[in-house]
């Protein structure tokens, strides 16, 4: 660490996270990362952003400190790499029961747009511009300063959004929702870069936009529910099914198996008639079978034939 940021850092105690020197240097990131920003911001207008030398405009944006980036302001290029996001798909309505899972890790704009690609490919029926302001909302909210990252979680028919932090302490989830309450952003420098590049509206009214929003507030952070949605059907769309063949499919899509009793339950049919819906559907490829007589369970094939 150079010598003026030792000194410097020594003097940070009482200074934010996001306020506090990082690293990295405006050469550290690579001129075309800070070049493509300038001009983003400068296409919005939002702000004068200076033409010409790099530092001149980082400097102009409140974006250095004694030459180096504010951790507020490295989070947005790709080789610090402070915003980390788990994503991960979930049966059976627990986060304990994983299918598939991804992490991303860089630029805090680059994480978001990998987690809108990981929702919006394995789901239908969600608001993409709620998404894109409810993750936006995450990492301006969230708690650098955890050991924790954020977390994207899908479910069969909601999705979960979690970020570390408390909620600002004195205001409920109501001042912000329902009431005429302005921004109170945990990290004020991200949200005013995000602002100046256009990607909020910097009053405060992302979260009156959004419906089918449900919050839980918890001592890790704040987890948030988006409904009215699904997780995308796995169902072959070129291939004919009976009514009771489908339901035994997407009963399986958010189940990890079934036996004989839970698809009498399921289709309303008898142990026989049970026992053929789902060695049908076993013996064209759809389900695979383990086990023997009343221990014999129905799981969805890995591979299914097109």
């Amino acid at each position: 660490m150079h010598v003026n940021q030792v000194r410097l850092a020594e003097k940070t105690d009482s200074i934010s996270w996001e306020e506090q020197p990082s690293e990295w240097t405006a050469a550290d990131t690579g001129s075309n990362e800070i070049e493509n920003m300038i001009h983003q911001i400068q296409d919005f207008g939002r702000i004068a952003a200076a033409d010409g030398e790099n530092s001149k405009a980082l400097r102009q944006m409140l974006m250095t400190r004694q030459g180096y980036l504010k951790k507020g302001a490295a989070v947005f290029f790709d080789e610090p790499g402070l915003c980390e996001l788990q994503m991960a798909v979930c049966r059976d309505g627990t986060r304990h029961k994983i299918t598939e899972s991804q992490r991303a890790q860089g630029a805090i704009l680059q994480v978001i747009r990998a987690a809108e690609r990981f929702i919006l490919e394995r789901t239908e029926g969600y608001s993409e511009k709620i998404l894109h302001e409810l993750l936006i909302n995450a990492f301006v909210h969230r708690d650098f300063n955890s050991t924790q990252c954020n977390e994207v979680l899908i479910f069969a028919d909601h999705i979960e959004i979690f970020n570390p932090g408390a909620f600002p302490e004195g205001y409920e989830v109501e001042d912000f929702t329902s009431r005429e309450q302005r921004p109170v952003p945990r990290n004020p420098l991200i949200a005013r870069i995000l602002y100046y590049m256009g990607c909020t509206d910097g009053i405060g009214n992302g979260l009156q936009k959004v419906s089918d929003v449900s919050w839980q507030l918890d001592k890790g952070g704040v987890t948030v529910w988006v409904s009215g949605g699904r997780i995308k059907s796995i169902q072959p769309v070129d291939v004919d099914f009976n009514k009771n063949e489908k339901m035994i499919l997407t009963y399986l899509e958010t189940h990890d198996w079934l036996t004989n009793a839970a698809a009498r339950e399921i289709v309303h049919v008898g142990t026989t008639a049970a026992r053929s819906l789902l060695n049908g559907l076993v013996d064209r490829g759809y389900l695979r079978a383990e086990g023997e007589n009343r221990g014999r369970k129905y799981y969805l094939a890995a591979k299914r034939p097109r």
